[in-house]
């Protein structure tokens, strides 16, 4: 099974894949870990505009499948081991339409943006800890309002339009976990 992960910022992505792979045995990769290594490398930070700046930069060298297809070729290598994969942080439409090609299922996380900004301050990553609300709800809105016509550009919008399952995050982690379980057919 192969399952793409996306969603609003601070929705649970990562927090639905580790589940996954705890409770699943899913193999998990991060396209946000990919993308933060690169930006690391190529430009010392990883702040929010970098880092959509170095996926789009990604995807435009290598095709806007290029994240998903790397996270499906390390899977693929290692399938054995694994009832599936999880890749989280699918952001672009090429990424979205390689998992579907795939046979793979494309969920979208989200929750109410004061609850996402709440996870943000809460999880320390480097830059996070600065925005303001006001900022947040911006940043969001910049991410969301994209080209639909280009594959390789962060569509977060456009993603959750080709969603086969859509999970709400809203606070109760148990009650998300069982809401994924369901709409994947996971459910003991």
């Amino acid at each position: 099974m192969i399952i793409g992960l996306s969603g609003t910022f601070a929705s649970g992505k990562d927090t639905l894949a580790h589940f996954l792979l705890q409770n699943h045995n899913f193999m998990h990769v991060s396209t946000g870990d990919m993308v933060r290594a690169v930006a690391e490398a190529e430009y010392g930070n990883t702040e929010r505009p970098t880092l959509v700046k170095t996926a789009n930069e990604l995807r435009e060298k290598r095709g806007p499948g290029v994240l998903a297809e790397l996270a499906i070729e390390r899977y693929e290598l290692q399938k054995k081991n694994y009832s599936g994969i999880v890749i989280s942080g699918v952001r672009s439409l090429g990424e979205a339409n390689v998992i579907q090609a795939k046979a793979g299922i494309i969920v979208f996380t989200d929750a109410p943006v004061e609850v996402r900004f709440e996870r943000i301050k809460n999880r320390q990553r480097a830059h996070e800890e600065q925005l303001s609300l006001e900022d947040f709800k911006n940043s969001e809105i910049v991410e969301s309002n994209i080209n639909h016509d280009n594959p390789a550009v962060q569509d977060i919008s456009g993603v959750r339009e080709l969603a086969d399952i859509i999970v709400s995050n809203n606070n109760n982690v148990e009650a998300f976990y069982e809401e994924a379980e369901q709409k994947l057919g996971l459910s003991v």
